[in-house]
């Protein structure tokens, strides 16, 4: 059932080719997709014709909303908290495809994403997927530990500071769409917050009074817009504040070696 799924996203993705016609597709599955609440799959897209093979991606990555292993795993076998799941992944795929459809051709400075071929939402009659561009093997995610280097962090700033500048000068485009989120956890804003305000306590000659006079931005009034997804996932994404990428990639993005040395920048 997953692979005709599959195969119906490509179809829509290039609906000028008879797909079952003019390619053959190899469907592998990517259950080493941690961070991944949906199935991944990855389509290696055989062309017939070498117009066609010239014209289109030979490799595409596809993702449906189905609850992952990865999630299950994590999970009770409570058959409620299960549907609850698929609920939520539900409310933050349209997110993302909304989002995705929004920037797919636009150009936002410094801000790098994977351009998609076609999303869909789930409806009573589609079952929702996305076909996007194939990174598999051209990027690697790094792990929660030891974290991002110095490079890293700083790539990952000028990121947010582009996508940051083109929310705010095009903030009439996604604000109605993208306004709160309401299926994040209210207590992750003062968990934010209680983690980010160690600063001032680890190093005050540094960070006395620096962060405190920031919580508003984790108050429950925030708690509905929480954080932002990372760059080429973005099931969560929403309106919010500029510190809050910031303090946040500062305070779980970097090692604790390179966060010593580079506190005072």
């Amino acid at each position: 059932m997953e692979k005709e799924q599959v195969i119906h996203l490509i179809q829509n993705a290039f609906p000028e080719n008879d797909i079952s016609m003019q390619c053959n597709i190899h469907i592998k599955n990517l259950d080493n997709a941690k961070s991944f609440w949906s199935k991944i799959y990855q389509a290696d897209l055989h062309w017939k014709d070498d117009y066609l093979r010239d014209l289109f991606p030979k490799s595409v990555f596809v993702k449906l909303p189905i609850i992952s292993d990865n999630v299950k795993n994590g999970e009770s076998d409570d058959m409620e908290t299960l549907r609850e799941l698929e609920r939520t992944l539900k409310t933050i795929t349209k997110i993302e495809n909304d989002f995705i459809n929004m920037i797919n051709n636009v150009r936002i400075p410094h801000f790098t994403t994977v351009h998609s071929y076609y999303v869909e939402n789930i409806t009573d009659t589609l079952q929702g997927g996305m076909v996007s561009k194939n990174l598999v093997g051209k990027a690697f995610a790094t792990e929660y530990i030891p974290g991002f280097n110095e490079k890293q962090v700083l790539r990952l700033m000028d990121a947010l500071a582009g996508l940051h500048f083109w929310s705010i000068t095009n903030a009439h485009i996604w604000r109605q769409k993208f306004g709160k989120l309401d299926t994040i956890d209210k207590g992750c804003a003062a968990f934010f917050y209680d983690s980010v305000m160690q600063f001032e306590n680890i190093r005050p000659d540094w960070f006395k009074d620096k962060v405190s006079p920031l919580k508003w931005g984790f108050t429950e009034k925030f708690a509905e817009a929480s954080m932002l997804a990372a760059i080429i996932d973005f099931q969560f994404i929403h309106s919010g504040r500029i510190t809050e990428d910031i303090l946040r990639i500062l305070q779980i993005g970097i090692s604790p070696e390179d966060r010593k040395l580079n506190k005072d920048k």
